[in-house]
């Protein structure tokens, strides 16, 4: 119950994360990547500020580790903060080919790569829960960690193949993006 209780706080902490990097950095990449053609300069600032945002969470995170488990009194929660930074670097490109996945509409694409990170893990747990394998909080992170990074290798996949997309920065995409996700 313990073991499950911090699980439950790692998670809570991550999905914050990924909330507000998302919603400030990629929902703008659906609303541009669905009214363009053309989704190099969008992809590419979205991708620079999702960067901008998640690098110094990641690094506040792995600062405050012992200060956040001291804050939720778990010791054991203190010890894996560092989980949520490796989770959100690996379900970057991820989360970035959700996104753009979404804006051109390509649904199976985006099936197929959440269902890697879904399904995933639910099989990942399924098997290794009851088999006695995992039976901590970090083993349950780190079942979250394989699945997520299995799903962001397709995500790239994803991006490279389908898409052929050269990155392409300029200030005016990065000013557009910004004004429309700050909110």
């Amino acid at each position: 119950p313990v073991e499950f209780g911090v699980y439950t706080l790692l998670q809570t902490i991550l999905m914050l994360a990924f909330a507000t990097g998302q919603s400030f950095a990629l929902q703008p990449l659906v609303k541009f990547g669905a009214e363009n053609e053309e989704i190099a300069g969008p992809l590419s600032a979205s991708i620079v500020l999702y960067a901008l945002f998640i690098v110094p969470v990641c690094v506040l995170l792995l600062l405050s580790g012992d200060l956040l488990g001291t804050v939720f009194q778990s010791e054991t929660a203190g010890d894996l903060m560092y989980y949520i930074p490796l989770m959100l670097i690996a379900s970057f490109p991820r989360n970035v080919a959700s996104y753009l996945l979404q804006s051109k509409m390509k649904f199976r694409a985006l099936f197929t790569l959440d269902a890697i990170y879904s399904l995933g893990s639910l099989a990942l747990v399924g098997i290794l829960v009851p088999a006695g394998v995992v039976d901590t909080a970090e083993g349950m992170m780190r079942i979250n960690l394989l699945a997520i990074a299995i799903s962001s290798v397709y995500g790239v996949g994803i991006i490279m193949n389908a898409f052929r997309v050269r990155p392409v920065f300029k200030r005016t995409d990065l000013a557009r993006t910004w004004e429309y996700g700050k909110y």
